[in-house]
């Protein structure tokens, strides 16, 4: 506690507040201001108070492999989406583009697992988007996305 020394002794002031919410326990010491000095006590006395909340974390990986079977090409898509973070995160919202060069390659229709919402009304641009729900500290979840390449208009595509 600091006064900005506008009292030499004998001041104390105790602020309890109630705050709502999943917050971390975090111990104060308890401390007096005696003259210019400030004098702090072990923490065997400590008051236990609310701590800054944790920090959401969310860490995404994403790799591609190309497959080619039968004479057909598919991208396969492989999203990796971790939680490294201490808390829980109830509502995870997914958003991917995928673009493509849709004056030389067509491509079919795109497959998500966990079912997600695609959106191929914009030429050359896939939009994935939809809800993976809760990602508990230290979950993975993996998103798969397989786009068909049904014709490619040049060679070299």
């Amino acid at each position: 506690m600091t006064t900005d020394d506008r009292y030499d002794k004998g001041v104390c002031v105790l602020y309890r507040l109630s705050i709502r919410g999943d917050f971390p326990v975090e111990e104060q010491p308890i401390a007096i201001k005696a003259g210019p000095e400030l004098f702090t006590f072990s923490c065997s006395d400590c008051y236990i108070v609310s701590g800054c909340p944790l920090e959401p974390e969310i860490l995404v990986n994403q790799t591609c492999e190309k497959v080619i079977e039968d004479n057909k090409a598919t991208l396969n898509y492989s999203i990796d989406v971790t939680n490294p973070g201490e808390i829980n995160l109830p509502d995870v919202q997914f958003e991917d583009q995928i673009t493509y060069d849709a004056a030389n390659i067509t491509v079919g229709n795109v497959e998500t697992d966990p079912s997600l919402s695609v959106d191929t009304s914009n030429s050359g641009i896939i939009n994935i988007s939809g809800d993976l729900g809760s990602l508990d500290s230290g979950e993975l979840t993996t998103v798969i996305i397989k786009v068909p390449i049904n014709s490619i208009e040049a060679p070299g595509i």
